[in-house]
């Protein structure tokens, strides 16, 4: 087994740059979104005319790497279906309700034009807390009388990726189910078949349904960056991190642009994983120290964007810089609360539940 295989830095246990690639891309949400709050249009965002798709969109890409690549990790490692779906409940749902219930409470005080009243008791704000709170499936994303005169009348634009994020969880838990009792405990098999979904049947869904066409908003697309990081896992053993394949790899990509964008999106595609990967394994010496400040991605993103929203209520008109450095601190602000009050709390309350089992 080589030095520098994919495994042999998954073994080295939690010393990665993970935490800071997760805060790095919702920064990029953030700022994205900046450009369309502040706007009121997203088609100024600087890459969409070039590359037809936002840092923003990328950054989303990489959170669903990342998460297919983690979360395999830890359903392989647990062999636990229970312990697996609350350690996935209780790393998204107790910051969410507490963001949700904040945001509900700020909004109906300060940015609501109608009565205070009628706005905690309004189906419409019962409707948005339960939904956003408890199933996250459902449309719900107004709040009565809040941001009316704004661009985007929407309260939490970023939490539409929860609800695939769920799903593909849903997936991998189902599947895991069937396959690893039908095999009899076999981890072989479940790589097998999962490895095979990544690499032929979700490609072949997408490109039936949209060809070489980036789509934004494709459930398609996000599930199969998520079982291409989860079919990185299972195949650790053979994949080498070099610095050189990382080379050729961003040289090939950076050289489709100047072909034509389906070509890019295709290249794009099979490059972000590796590269992701690499760069969350390979670089180390001081970088390595941001893990000690904790995970302060998931508060980012979401709090961001009601706090844009709050902020171009207030301000506007605002230019989509400023947006961006206003709301990049205040929002860190709460992200740093967000982890070191509910967050962590969380996880510690997840390795108790999960040891008595």
């Amino acid at each position: 087994m080589k030095s520098n295989t994919l495994e042999v830095y998954v073994e080295n246990g939690k010393d990665n740059n993970f935490n800071l690639i997760r805060l790095f891309a919702a920064m990029l949400v953030l700022f994205s979104h900046s450009f369309a709050i502040a706007l009121g249009t997203g088609e100024e965002e600087p890459l969409r005319k070039l590359i037809g798709m936002t840092p923003g969109t990328m950054a989303v890409d990489i959170f669903f790497i990342t998460s297919g690549f983690l979360v395999t990790r830890s359903l392989v490692s647990r062999e636990n279906i229970s312990d697996f779906i609350v350690a996935r409940v209780l790393r998204i749902y107790p910051a969410l309700i507490v963001s949700i219930l904040t945001t509900v409470i700020v909004c109906g005080i300060y940015f609501n034009c109608g009565n205070l009243y009628t706005y905690f008791i309004s189906s419409q704000t019962i409707k948005f807390v339960l939904v956003k709170c408890i199933s996250l499936f459902g449309d719900a994303s107004t709040l009565p009388g809040v941001f009316q005169d704004n661009a985007f009348p929407i309260v939490n634009g970023s939490l539409w990726t929860l609800p695939e994020e769920l799903k593909m969880y849903g997936s991998i838990g189902i599947l895991w189910v069937i396959v690893y009792n039908a095999t009899r405990g076999s981890k072989k098999y479940y790589s097998l078949v999962f490895i095979a979904i990544a690499i032929f049947i979700l490609p072949t869904t997408y490109m039936m349904k949209y060809g070489l066409t980036f789509n934004e908003f494709s459930s398609n697309r996000l599930m199969l960056l998520f079982y291409v990081g989860g079919a990185y896992y299972l195949a650790r053993r053979y994949i080498v991190l070099s610095g050189f394949i990382f080379f050729i790899l961003c040289s090939s990509l950076i050289f489709s642009l100047f072909i034509n964008l389906k070509v890019f999106f295709a290249t794009y595609m099979l490059v972000i994983p590796y590269v992701m990967l690499f760069i969350a394994y390979v670089p180390s010496g001081f970088i390595r120290s941001f893990n000690r400040l904790g995970d302060y991605s998931y508060g980012v993103y979401i709090y961001a964007f009601p706090v844009q929203q709050m902020i171009v209520s207030i301000t506007k008109p605002i230019s989509p810089m400023h947006m961006f450095a206003v709301s990049a601190l205040i929002s860190l602000l709460c992200a740093f609360l967000s982890w070191h009050v509910i967050e962590r709390k969380a996880l510690r309350l997840k390795q108790r539940f999960t040891a008595t089992r």
